[in-house]
């Protein structure tokens, strides 16, 4: 992830994101392997015009978006959901702590 350019690239391949799903992985990098609620990912980093709708949906889509762009057509998937309580990133790092929050 190049913050500076706002680019992101994986195994060499740029990925083209809107600035909103690059928010959103750069917030859940800067957290990698904690977990994140759709609260704190909605009010972190969505308009707050938009906050007070259903955040949680539109966390839903731009996950949803995101993940499509980074992980589909490979086999190692990057953010995990973790059921009843939030977002995770993980790149496989077998040496990385178990999730916590």
């Amino acid at each position: 992830m190049d913050l500076l350019g706002r680019n992101v690239k994986r195994s060499g391949v740029l990925i083209k994101l809107t600035p909103k799903e690059f928010d959103v992985l750069r917030y859940l990098l800067e957290r990698k392997h904690r977990i994140v609620t759709r609260d704190v990912l909605g009010s972190a980093v969505l308009d707050k015009t938009v906050l007070g709708r259903d955040v949680h949906n539109l966390v839903d889509v731009y996950l949803s978006r995101l993940r499509r762009k980074i992980e589909v057509g490979r086999s190692k998937r990057l953010i995990h959901t973790v059921r009843g309580k939030g977002f995770t990133f993980r790149d496989g790092d077998e040496s990385a702590p178990p999730f916590h929050s």
